[in-house]
This record gives C-alpha cells, sequence and structure tokens, in this order.
C-alpha cells in the first residue's frame, strides 16, 4: 500500500477519533462512558493494525522519541508494573465499567498519541485537528447551553475541562493562523475566524459552574498574562499586562486576607470540600505503607475504605460515601502509583516545559504561542486538583503533548513531501503482509473479546435491567444470564448491578416456585462471590455478600440447619466489611439486622449503640434504635431515641407506624402536645388515607392554638371522609371564632 493511502488512513482515524465526544447509546450501562471508550478503543485499534505495518514497511516514518515521549512511556511502564502489585489486579488493569480508565484503556490513549505524533507532519494537519476538535466541542457547548450542562460528556466538570482546552486550542489557532503573531502564518485576514466559538464555549463554560474548573481557567488567565508581558517587547504591553497580574495578585492576596474566615467558611460549608479533605487525609495515611508502587492503579476505593473516617457522615449521611477516586489528579496517583508514578507522570510536563523554552529560543514559537499553551497546561493543572482525567480531557491532552513535541522535530513545513520523497512507495512486501495479517488477527481478536463482548454484555445487563423494573425477575436474571457468559472482563459491575437490582424486589421471589426461587437465590450468590474474589476485602462487595446470604437466611426459616449456616455465612461476610472499613457505620447496621432475624435483639442493640459511638450524628441509629426498643417494651429509651431522631431532621425516615403511635401515645400520656403533633405529621404521611388520623391531628392543632393548621387537618379528614362533614364542618367554624379554646378528649 503506498504511503499516502497509510496516512490518509491514519489521519482520517485520528479526526474520526473525536467523534466519541458525542457519543450517547441509551442502551449500554453507563452510556456516557461506555459509549465513548468503547468506540475509541475499536477505532485505536483497527488504526493501530495500519500504524504498525506503517512503520514497519516504512521505517523513515518511525517517530523520533523526545523526552515527552520518554515521560509518557515511564509513567505508563510504572502504571503497568502497579497492575502486577495492586491489590485488586482485575479493576487495575481491565478497570471498571463506571469509569473505563483500567491500564487496558489507557493504553489506547498511548497509541492515539504515537499515531499523531507520526502522521501530523505539518501545520496544515494540526490545523484540521484542531479545528475538529473546535466543530466537536462546539456541538457539546450548544447543547450544554441549550438542553443540560452535562451535554453529551454527563459530568459537568468534564465539560468544563473540554472547554477549558478549546478555549486556548481557538486562541492558538487565531495567533498561529495570524501574521501579526506568526512568521509561517499563510491565512492571516481569515484568522479571526477560529475566534467565532469562543462566546459558546464562555457561556457553556459559566454554565457549569464548577469551583476546580473556575480556579483553573482563572489561574490559566493569570498565567497567560504573566508570560504575555514578561515575553512582549514592547513596553507598552509589557505593563499593561504585568500590572494587570500584579494588581490581580494583590487582590486577590487582599481578599484572601482580609475575608480569611469567610473563605474558610465558604470551603466548610462546602460539604463536597470537607469529604474531599477527608478522602485525601486517608490517602496520605496509606502512602506510608506504600510509597513506592501504590496500591495499584485506579484502586483509590481501597484506600478511602480503609481509612474512612466516621466524621465523613457529618456532611454526607448518603449517597456519595464511596470514592472510587481522590478528586484530585495528584493524590489519585501518588496513592495507586507511588512516588515513581508521581516523579514520572510530573517528569511529562517537566519535558513539555524544556521544549516550550527551547523551541521558543528557536525561534520556532511565538510568544504569544508559548504563552497561550503554558496557561493551558496551568489551567488543566489546576483544575485536575478537584478532579480526575477522563477520555476528553485524555485526548485533548494528548494533543496537546504531541503539538508541543511537532515544534521541536517538525515545525518547518513540507516535512510529508519531504519523507514521501524520500522513502518513495515501495511495492507489496512480506514484511508488510506479515504485519497486516498478523497484527490485524491479534486486533480482530481483542476487538471482538473485550470491545463487542462487552458491548454485547451491557446491552444484555440494560434488557436485565428493564425486566427489573416490570417485575419480572425471572426473565431479568435469563438476560443477566446471556450477558455475563460473554466472558468480558469487564463484567464485574454488571453483576454488581445485577445483585443491587435484586434486593428491592427480593419480596418478587415469594411468588416463585421453591425450585425457581433456589436457582435464583444460588445464581446471585455466585456472582456476589465472584466479585468478591477479585478482591476479598473489598468493603462493599462483602457487604452485598452478607446481604444476599441474610436473604437467603430469611427464605429458610424453617430449616434450622440452613438458616444457621447462612446466618453464619452472612455474620461472617459482615464482619470483613467491618474489618476492611472499621468506621463505616452501614456495615455494622447490616450486622445488627443479620442478629435481628437470628433473634438476638439485645446484640442487634450493642451493635447499633457501639456504631454510634463512631458518629452521635448518624441520625439513623437513633430512629433504628428507638423501634428496637419500643418493640421490646422499653418506652422510654425508645422515645427518647426518636426525639434524638426527630431533631435531627429526620423524622422523615421512621416509615413504621407502630413506633410513631407509640411515641405519640407517650408525649400525650405526658401532655406533651407539641412534640405529640411532630409525630402525628409523620403519621399523617404514613397513613394519609386515613381520615381519623386527619381528625385527631385537627383537633390537637386547636388545642395549641394553631388554628389554620387545624382547619387544613379538618378539611383533609372531609376530603377523606364526608360523613365527617357535618360534624369538622363545626368545629371550623368554632375555629373562626376567637378565644376559643379545646381540651384534649382522646
Amino acid at each position: 500500500m503506498p504511503q499516502k493511502a497509510y496516512l490518509w488512513i491514519l489521519k482520517i482515524g485520528i479526526l474520526l477519533s473525536f467523534l466519541s465526544f458525542l457519543l450517547v447509546f441509551n442502551e449500554l450501562l453507563f452510556p456516557y462512558i461506555t459509549s465513548k471508550q468503547i468506540y475509541f478503543n475499536i477505532l485505536i485499534e483497527l488504526l493501530f493494525v495500519f500504524w504498525i505495518t506503517f512503520i514497519v514497511k516504512y521505517q523513515q516514518w518511525r517517530p523520533k522519541l523526545s523526552y515527552i515521549c520518554y515521560g509518557i512511556l515511564a509513567y505508563f511502564a510504572v502504571i503497568l508494573v502497579s497492575c502486577f502489585i495492586s491489590v485488586d489486579f482485575n479493576l487495575s488493569f481491565w478497570g471498571d465499567i463506571e469509569r473505563m480508565l483500567g491500564f487496558f484503556h489507557l493504553a489506547h490513549f498511548l497509541v492515539f498519541y504515537f499515531i499523531i505524533i507520526t502522521v501530523m507532519k505539518e501545520w496544515k494537519d494540526w490545523r484540521l485537528l484542531f479545528i475538529t476538535s473546535l466543530v466537536v466541542t462546539f456541538v457539546v457547548s450548544v447543547k450544554a447551553i441549550a438542553v443540560s450542562p452535562e451535554s453529551t460528556i454527563g459530568n459537568s466538570a468534564y465539560v468544563a475541562s473540554l472547554l477549558i482546552f478549546n478555549i486556548y486550542f481557538s486562541l492558538i489557532l487565531f495567533a498561529k493562523e495570524s501574521r501579526k503573531f506568526s512568521p509561517l502564518s499563510r491565512v492571516g485576514t481569515f484568522s479571526w475566524l477560529y475566534l467565532l466559538p469562543l462566546p459558546f464555549f464562555l457561556w457553556a463554560f459559566y454554565e457549569q459552574d464548577i469551583t476546580g474548573a473556575n480556579a483553573g481557567f482563572g489561574v490559566s488567565i493569570i498565567v497567560f498574562l504573566f508570560f504575555l508581558g514578561i515575553l512582549n517587547k514592547r513596553k507598552a504591553v509589557k505593563m499593561v499586562t504585568l500590572a494587570v497580574v500584579v494588581v490581580s495578585l494583590l487582590v486577590g492576596g487582599f481578599v484572601v486576607l482580609n475575608k480569611k474566615q469567610a473563605i474558610s467558611e465558604y470551603f466548610a460549608s462546602k460539604n463536597t470540600f470537607q469529604t474531599r479533605l477527608i478522602a485525601w487525609e486517608g490517602a496520605w495515611k496509606a502512602f506510608g505503607s506504600h510509597p513506592l508502587l501504590g496500591t495499584g492503579y485506579g484502586t483509590f476505593a481501597i484506600t478511602f475504605d480503609k481509612y474512612f473516617d466516621a466524621d465523613f457522615y457529618n456532611y454526607a449521611m448518603h449517597g456519595a460515601t464511596f470514592f472510587d477516586r481522590a478528586h484530585n489528579n495528584l493524590v489519585d496517583i501518588v496513592s495507586t502509583t507511588g512516588v515513581l508514578g508521581a516523579i514520572t507522570y510530573l517528569s511529562i510536563f517537566l519535558a513539555l516545559l524544556y521544549y516550550l523554552i527551547i523551541n521558543y529560543i528557536k525561534g520556532r514559537i511565538s510568544y504569544i504561542e508559548f504563552s497561550l499553551i503554558i496557561a493551558l497546561v496551568a489551567g488543566y493543572f489546576v483544575q485536575n486538583l478537584a478532579v480526575f482525567d477522563c477520555l476528553v480531557t485524555y485526548i485533548s491532552l494528548f494533543v496537546v503533548f504531541g503539538f508541543v513535541r511537532w515544534f521541536h522535530f517538525n515545525s518547518e513545513s513540507g516535512e510529508d513531501k519531504k519523507l514521501i520523497a524520500e522513502t518513495g512507495n515501495k511495492k507489496l512486501l512480506n514484511k508488510e503482509i506479515y504485519a497486516l495479517i498478523g497484527v490485524g488477527i491479534v486486533m480482530l481478536f481483542i476487538i471482538f473479546q473485550y470491545n463487542i463482548q462487552t458491548f454485547q454484555m451491557l446491552t444484555r445487563t440494560i434488557a436485565g435491567q428493564k425486566a427489573f423494573a416490570h417485575k419480572n425477575i425471572v426473565k431479568a436474571t435469563d438476560e443477566y444470564k446471556q450477558g455475563l457468559s460473554y466472558g468480558s472482563p469487564l463484567n464485574r459491575d454488571s453483576r454488581a448491578t445485577y445483585v443491587d437490582s435484586m434486593f428491592p424486589k427480593a419480596r418478587l421471589l415469594h411468588r416463585l416456585s421453591q425450585e425457581q426461587r433456589e436457582k435464583i437465590l444460588t445464581y446471585t450468590i455466585e456472582l456476589v462471590k465472584s466479585n468478591v474474589s477479585l478482591n476479598p476485602k473489598d468493603t462493599v462487595i462483602n457487604m452485598k455478600l452478607a446481604r444476599v446470604y441474610h436473604l437467603k437466611a430469611r427464605f429458610h426459616k424453617k430449616d434450622k440447619e440452613v438458616f444457621d449456616k447462612y446466618i453464619s455465612l452472612a455474620l461472617k461476610a459482615s464482619d470483613q466489611a467491618i474489618q476492611s472499613s472499621p468506621e463505616r457505620i452501614p456495615s455494622r447496621f447490616l450486622k445488627a439486622q443479620i442478629y435481628l432475624t437470628k433473634g438476638d435483639d439485645d446484640k442487634a442493640i450493642d451493635i447499633i449503640e457501639q456504631a454510634l459511638e463512631l458518629n452521635k450524628n448518624y441520625y439513623d441509629g437513633y430512629c433504628y434504635l428507638s423501634r428496637l426498643y419500643m418493640e421490646k417494651d422499653r418506652m422510654e429509651k425508645g422515645v427518647a431515641n426518636l426525639e434524638k431522631c426527630a431533631d435531627m431532621g429526620s423524622i422523615s425516615k421512621i416509615n413504621n407506624s407502630y413506633v410513631i403511635k407509640n411515641a405519640i401515645n407517650y408525649y400525650l400520656a405526658e401532655k406533651n402536645i407539641s412534640r405529640a403533633l411532630v409525630y402525628y405529621e409523620q403519621l399523617a404521611v404514613i397513613d394519609k388515607n386515613n381520615p381519623k388520623v386527619w381528625e385527631k391531628m385537627a383537633k390537637l392543632y386547636a388545642t395549641q392554638g394553631e388554628n389554620e393548621n387545624a382547619k387544613r387537618a379538618a378539611r383533609k379528614a372531609i376530603e377523606l371522609d364526608n360523613s365527617l362533614k357535618d360534624e369538622l364542618q363545626k368545629f371550623i367554624q368554632q375555629l373562626d371564632k376567637s378565644n376559643h379554646q379545646f381540651e384534649i378528649t382522646d
């Protein structure tokens, strides 16, 4: 195949990679991630076949290695080695569906980088690449403005990151194509066209409202102005830009010094910031145990679990209490790949800085291009202190690495033509055939086994989810079985979603025959155990294992031998979950629930009280204890715990009418009407269609002089039971009379 054919295939393939930014296939699990990464993987794997064959046949096209290349290769080597000493090899090497950032996926970005530095030899190539990125990002921006800030990316932080890159890509194109700034310019007059997307980019960026991205973009502007002032030869520009920088820094410093308390209070009030501080503290604690290579690439969740601090619940009682990333790129790298990972990662940026300086000195790069690229890298680096990379940032970042390298090796125009002239078009060679066939077979296997099969698994997972939604647990199981039969190494998330969907639908098992139920329970246990085998100390997986054993035991209460067996297994799994993350309270609650099923209520109460010692603000514990104490006729302790639950604003968590009615009766006996009303309001939520509840609540409000609330409750009672109309209409009329007093009669 002639050189130009290879070049066209590779260049067009690189441009097509940017289309991944727009892909969202809803029939896949985690569609914003999987749609993009699977497409990108298959595209790069196909391009890899042609790239290898191209540089085998035309050796002069083999890319010259640079310090940037050495840094990238060293970093990837450290990541790969860390996979083999990882606490979870599968997670480190293959990653998971939610992120798709295992070494296997990262390797595709490495291939992407080597292809662009091989075939992007002239400015016209880079111009087309940047324009492609701008066009795709423009589409992302329009959707972010018109439809949803997350656009096609699925996360506002990543949309903001992508926009930072492309704001600067737009400015770099303008600077490079403007005769005012670049001696290589051939467009000049039309260079302003590259600025047209900027208003949309800035508008979409504003819509994201991401603190880390805002900080990164702000720092990038200051860095740009600083270098623009330092490097500009015109004194007027130099003085103005440096003055702006100095004023900005002075104003910023003044605000920090004089509003230090306000700033501290602002960050203290940001729950996400506080939880991240706790996560970063855990990473620091873990560092001493794994200083060189960390715990293994992508395994921050293990560190987070091990050093989880119960104070975390002061900021996030429910929801995001499991961090699989540090939400700080440097912390994440140091934690999971150690000092070696951090050094090799930072070496890439030092090499980039070296090439920028060298090429500026040699006149290959203008002062404004230098300032823009430095500013872009600074902005990226700062915003990444609050987030981590994903597909769109990796692609954009490797484009920047390749572009800076191009200045050093191939910045003079005509490089393509020179190489083609030097090497000529060779006839079909044996080594070309061997490369095409050999590498092609390997890549086709990878495409089928690790991408197509993963795609099929994900579509079956969604089909299973739909079956669960329609309460067809048998069909859901069949869909999952078919999906998991594809054998993708990324099936841990699919197994997890089956188990997570099973628990809320467990009541449906009662409708099945005993044989069907046993098969489904056995299958569920097998799936969880498969995930446990990947990392036996994973807290989340062990909690799921404990829950499914517990579920199995509940279906065998009449068979003491089977019941005791699975209760014992459930307790063992819950103990492992607690051991892996000692301060994680829900795992202790799960253990308490297992003891309740076993019939040991006192042990369950002791476990929950011990859990509350970890964090006395964990209101769920008081809500839980109130029911247990009341069921054991220890009314005072039950009411005391329920009072704490209510005072923490969590009365809505109590959906047990038995507990609420006991509390109401207790407070009525104590003549504490105001407290009784708090629980009556919740009882009205639980038993909202009971007119007697609303009638009694109306009369209680009246005794407190809360006439409007009393009338509201009375009208609701009439609405539910028209037979009460006459009596309650008179009641409402009496309320309208001033100073009318009511006494409790019931």
